[in-house]
């Protein structure tokens, strides 16, 4: 059985409200005006805002843990992880069962 990660529900806010512009800028992703939004130099159908974001192609968007799961190809615990700067959550085993 494999290990859980749990993050407090502070974390899982706190990541999912990441500045999603400020995080790509800070990876040195192209972004490009587009109206209000700003667009992926990469993957012109994606845009984002804030913490959001939306991919006009596949018409499917979210916050900010999907999109770095989506982009980066990312579990859950290293998107959280990534979006929070490295602090990790608490590693869980659940008691054998006997």
């Amino acid at each position: 059985m494999g290990v859980y990660i749990h993050f407090t529900e502070e974390q899982k806010f706190r990541a999912n409200n990441v500045d999603l512009v400020d995080f790509l800028q800070k990876r040195r992703e192209k972004l490009l005006p587009s109206g209000r939004d700003k667009r992926l130099a990469s993957d012109r159908s994606i845009t984002v805002r804030g913490n959001e974001w939306y991919d006009h192609s596949l018409e499917y968007g979210g916050y900010a843990i999907d999109f770095v799961q989506q982009f980066y190809h990312l579990s859950y615990p290293e998107a959280v992880t990534m979006l929070l700067s490295g602090e990790q959550g608490e590693k869980y085993n659940p008691a054998e069962e006997k």
